[in-house]
C-alpha cells in the first residue's frame, strides 16, 4: 500500500513538472510576437525609406536580420536598431523604424515588407487594411 502512494505522488509530482515546462515554453513563444505597421514611403533620388513601427510586449528583445520589400528588394540601413542585433521594446512597446532600401524608379502604392527574425518572418502591408 504504501509502495503504490509513493508511485502515485510521483507520478502526480512528475505530470505537474511537465506541464509546467510545456507553459513555460508557450511563453516564451509569446514573448517575441512582433507586428509591423507601416506608415508611409518616401522614394528619393538617392534611396527610398520606408517609415513603419514595430509593436511587441513591453520589456521584450527581439531581433531583425533583414528586410525584404515585396520578397525581392533588400533593405540596406534600419534605424534607430541595427540589422542582425537584438534590441529591447521598451515600456510602450513600439519601435519607429527607417528603413532605407535601394532608389525606386518609382513609388508603389501597395507593397509588403517581410522581417527576417529568428522567430519567424513578419509581414507588413501597405495600406494597412486593418486601419
Amino acid at each position: 500500500m504504501r509502495n503504490r502512494i509513493f508511485i502515485a505522488a510521483l507520478l502526480m509530482l512528475f505530470g505537474v513538472a511537465v506541464a509546467q515546462n510545456n507553459f513555460g515554453f508557450q511563453r516564451k513563444a509569446q514573448d517575441h510576437n512582433m507586428t509591423i505597421r507601416i506608415d508611409s514611403i518616401s522614394c528619393r533620388e538617392d534611396l527610398s525609406r520606408v517609415y513603419c513601427k514595430a509593436y511587441g510586449r513591453p520589456h521584450t528583445s527581439n531581433r531583425i536580420d533583414g528586410v525584404k520589400l515585396d520578397g525581392k528588394i533588400a533593405a540596406t540601413d534600419i534605424d534607430p536598431i541595427y540589422f542582425e542585433r537584438s534590441f529591447q521594446f521598451e515600456d510602450e512597446g513600439v519601435i519607429l523604424l527607417e528603413v532605407d532600401f535601394p532608389a525606386l524608379k518609382n513609388k508603389p502604392k501597395s507593397f509588403t515588407l517581410d522581417f527576417q527574425t529568428p522567430y519567424g518572418i513578419v509581414r507588413g502591408t501597405f495600406p494597412d487594411k486593418k486601419k
